[in-house]
């Protein structure tokens, strides 16, 4: 209406500024008022509702702060009674259950807690488990916060950011933020994001911890190994979010870090978001563009450098390990009726159906005038969340909900207990067994499965994930190599390293009902690399695995090798990047000339005329994707094509 009003030139104004404070002018006129909510009456309908929403979620802040003033006195008052409120600040999270959000409240100019709007019987419940911990003998002690919890609100101390240390004190931040780490994989906590974790001095403070006991919702078919895969990947400890791991990412961009051991600053966003540009002028309007994004308060620095949490793995893996180990060693007390975990069991945790920014998404598209004029056209763009029920089956029985939240301008949510298979939603509404099983359940198998294993298999993730963030490897020119090794190489000394190498393979596959498959490290070139289910590319994925394991099971007779061999060609035909719609790349160590290599050199090598075949239908890739070419090389392009190409010819 700005713009429009400024080309009919309605606007009285010498410049920019003075038509778009002329356009502000006219809305404060009743008729002009009245003429753009007859225009737009879902406009007017959403303005009320968001002035009725703001008022009563300020007075029930308000009561709650009369209602608790003694209490919060009792537990925040540090000796001093608390004399006064002098600053509020509201928003200070996104909007829920009719717009309520934290607020910031400081008392007497330098006390401050949060006020959230939710039970904090989780959060309580945590800070009680980290003290039990300490007192069975954790060091370095972890900081625990004051919280008051009243039912349907609460009150948490305030967090002051302290990044400053010394390199001793931040060897015990990351030894304290591994402790954490076991934590949060023990209860099954996941969104453990950036902005969740306070680097205050050397100590590492988790916030915000309503997503623990979280339950696993996308369908994975676990007979296929790229899937069994990914359900492993998100049960393990890289689930709870911490870890560095890049999200967001596509065929043409390595997606973003936000986790809050992983983030720094600043990265670019692979999505476009939102931005006004022009405010305050008659050429004010909203663009797309990708923003910019930098971590928050998650890390500590020396000597005013912030730290690289991979100079610091060792601190942080020895973190782990203890706070693993102790649970492991304390676990009937834990698990005692009574015990820490007991805490949990009626308390209210977030269930995320989506992500957060897929609502966010929907509620920008959800202001364009153009949704504005029939409340049916809002209804239909709502309605495009059913697009994702296949991903999980929960998602058609949470739709209204979801609506009904979108509609007043809140990001939807819905709530559990630990107890529970139920989902409840924002206006309290339960949806029963919604859930495969109760959290608590869960979290109770894990701690009774804790063991060497375990532990191996989560410092292996935790050191890979951290080997993402280290620098590419570049070549380097050496003055010279040694005359002589210092110990002869023999063919028996060869088989054996080859022989140790295919026993990590078959010690660590996954498997499916037929194929395997391994999680490792895709290279991102520039950007590090991503632990994810091995791909389709010779270069880091399946086919060279495949090659690999078939050469070493000839060339050593181990029958063992030569079968996990075929079971990883059989969990590439499988894997979603060679789906009939998928698009293949061409190229020798990136894309399909890789694949009708391996698998031409393994036909020959186990005389298998139906893998040959296999090998054909790839040809067939290579054939659509050459016209598309224009990378051409060998790594990506048609010249690792020929080479596939004439490998099978051969």
């Amino acid at each position: 209406e700005l713009r429009v009003a400024d080309l009919r030139g309605d606007l009285v104004g010498a410049s920019p500024a003075a038509r778009y404070q002329e356009f502000i002018a006219r809305l404060a006129a009743p008729e002009h008022a009245r003429a753009l909510f007859d225009e737009y009456p879902v406009l007017e309908r959403l303005l009320h509702g968001a002035a009725s929403r703001w008022a009563t979620a300020s007075l029930a802040f308000v009561r709650d702060l009369a209602d608790d003033w003694d209490a919060l006195d009792t537990r925040f008052g540090e000796g001093r009674p608390l004399a006064e409120l002098t600053d509020v600040v509201a928003g200070a999270g996104d909007l829920h259950r009719g717009g309520r959000s934290v607020t910031i409240a400081s008392f007497d100019g330098d006390r401050r807690m949060l006020y959230k709007p939710r039970s904090l019987a989780a959060d309580a419940a945590v800070q009680s488990l980290l003290r039990w911990l300490d007192a069975r003998g954790h060091t370095p002690t972890f900081r625990t916060l004051a919280v008051l919890e009243r039912g349907d609100h609460g009150w948490i101390e305030w967090v002051h950011t302290q990044p400053d240390t010394t390199a001793v004190q931040a060897g015990r931040y990351y030894r304290r933020l591994g402790g954490l780490l076991a934590v949060a994989y023990v209860l099954e906590g996941i969104d453990l994001h950036h902005e969740n974790v306070i680097a205050a001095g050397e100590h590492p403070v988790l916030v915000d911890l309503e997503t623990l006991f979280h339950p696993h919702l996308v369908a994975l078919d676990r007979d296929r190994a790229h899937e069994h895969a990914l359900a492993l990947l998100s049960e393990s400890v890289m689930g709870a979010g911490l870890l560095p791991q890049r999200i967001y990412g596509g065929a043409t961009d390595t997606g973003m870090d936000v986790s809050a051991i992983g983030t720094t600053g600043p990265q670019t966003t692979p999505f476009e978001i939102p931005r006004w540009q022009g405010v305050g002028t008659s050429d004010m309007q909203l663009v797309r563009t990708r923003g910019t994004f930098s971590g928050a308060h998650n890390r500590v620095r020396v000597d005013g450098v912030a730290t690289d949490v991979v100079a610091y793995a060792d601190d942080l893996l020895a973190g782990f390990t203890d706070v693993y180990a102790l649970v492991a060693r304390e676990r009937e007390a834990l698990l005692a009726p009574g015990g820490p975990l007991a805490a949990f069991a009626a308390a209210e945790t977030r269930v995320l159906l989506r992500p957060t920014r897929s609502y966010f998404r929907l509620l920008d598209e959800a202001h364009h005038p153009d949704v504005l004029r029939d409340a049916a056209d809002r209804d239909a763009l709502f309605d495009t969340l059913g697009n994702a029920v296949d991903i999980s089956p929960v998602l058609a029985r949470t739709l209204a909900a979801e609506r009904a939240d979108l509609w007043q301008g809140d990001i939807p949510i819905f709530t559990t207990t630990p107890s529970s298979t139920d989902l409840v939603a924002s206006d309290g509404t339960r949806i029963h067994d919604a859930l495969p099983e109760p959290g608590l359940t869960r979290v109770r198998r894990r701690i009774l499965e804790l063991g060497e294993h375990g532990l191996d298999q989560q410092r292996w993730l935790i050191a890979a994930s951290l080997s993402t963030l280290a620098s590419p490897i570049r070549a380097e020119v050496v003055d010279g190599l040694p005359a002589s090794l210092p110990t002869p190489v023999t063919r028996e000394r060869l088989h054996a390293a080859a022989a140790a190498i295919g026993d990590t393979l078959v010690g660590t596959a996954i498997h499916g009902r037929a194929g395997a498959t391994w999680l490792g490290l895709t290279s991102l070139g520039d950007q590090g690399a991503r632990l994810e289910p091995l791909g389709i590319d010779l270069y880091d994925g399946l086919p060279g695995v495949a090659l690999a394991l078939g050469q070493l099971g000839a060339a050593l007779d181990r029958t063992e090798y030569t079968a996990l061999a075929r079971a990883a060609i059989v969990a590439l035909f499988e894997h979603p990047s060679l789906a009939e719609d998928a698009r293949v790349p061409i190229g020798g160590f990136v894309g399909a000339g890789g694949i009708v290599y391996a698998l031409a050199h393994l036909a020959r090598l186990w005389s298998d005329d139906a893998l040959l075949g296999r090998a054909h239908e790839v040809v067939e890739r290579i054939a659509v994707g050459l016209a598309d070419d224009d990378v051409l090389d060998v790594v990506g392009g048609a010249a690792g094509a020929i080479l596939g190409l004439a490998s099978l010819w051969r």
